[in-house]
């Protein structure tokens, strides 16, 4: 099939931020049987949808064959969004965390509640199990799941929050967590690593004015890995816009600049 999401297919960002949507399923052009010996073609998000429903289907059916304890849709969710393959060709901002990939899905499923079982067993809290993170950019009293501003801004912050089940079998005190973040666009910087010793911390993001000059729409997304390896934890949208002619009084507005606010909505 090819490798692209299809233009009348719902996109990110959201409203919120998040990439969009979570993941991405293969359409199939198919020959649908009609009255008589007549075919129509069948395609897009109509087949798509079913392919993806049978996939996670099967998924499900194979598990409750193996798991000695009832599935999790939580960590369901998490394996399927965790092994999912990006399409090189897509904006990141527009395929969520990838392709569907069902057997890596299996596979990172009973690790992961493997670690679970573990961690329920360790009263020290060092056991390392899934970790389990939100993302939150606010400013004032508005929160999103991306990093959605318009120039000029010099920069944001995010904060990665553990979520109440991953605090409640970890103490980060004792064990921090080394993450480490990945992105690919020049216009922005942040540390290449953070040490997680709270449930809870924050990351700032600087913006290079000069790779920033042009007018136009530049995206991003960082993406958050332990610094031991593996799948991804959470994948953070970041989207710039640069108008073609800035206010007058603008220039120079740095951080009260910067608005939480939807570019078009994507995102895991």
């Amino acid at each position: 099939f090819e490798e692209n999401v299809v233009n009348f297919s719902s996109v990110g960002p959201t409203d919120g931020g998040r990439a969009a949507p979570d993941l991405v399923s293969p359409f199939m052009n198919l020959a649908r049987g009609r009255t008589g010996s007549r075919v129509s073609p069948f395609g897009g998000t109509s087949s798509a949808t079913p392919a993806f429903v049978g996939s996670v289907a099967a998924l499900v059916s194979a598990l409750k064959a193996s798991e000695p304890a009832p599935l999790s849709a939580r960590l369901l969710k998490v394996a399927l969004q965790q092994t999912a393959r990006p399409v090189p060709s897509v904006a990141g901002l527009v395929q969520g965390s990838g392709l569907v990939n069902v057997a890596a899905a299996y596979d990172a499923y009973k690790r992961l509640a493997e670690e679970e079982r573990a961690a329920a067993r360790d009263a020290t809290g060092r056991t390392p199990a899934l970790l389990d993170l939100r993302v939150a950019v606010s400013r004032g009293a508005d929160s999103s799941e991306g990093i959605v501003v318009t120039a000029p801004v010099s920069g944001a912050s995010f904060t990665l929050t553990v979520t109440p089940e991953t605090a409640a079998r970890r103490d980060f005190t004792a064990a921090p967590e080394v993450l480490r973040f990945e992105h690919e666009a020049p216009f922005l910087t942040l540390p290449d690593a953070l040490v997680l010793a709270r449930p809870s911390a924050p990351v700032a993001v600087r913006f290079d004015a000069a790779a920033l000059a042009a007018p136009g729409l530049y995206t991003d997304v960082i993406t958050v890995r332990r610094a031991s390896g593996g799948e991804p934890l959470v994948r953070i949208p970041v989207v710039v816009r640069v108008p073609a002619i800035l206010e007058a009084g603008a220039a120079g507005a740095g951080e009260g600049a910067m608005g939480i606010i939807a570019a078009g909505q994507q995102a895991a």
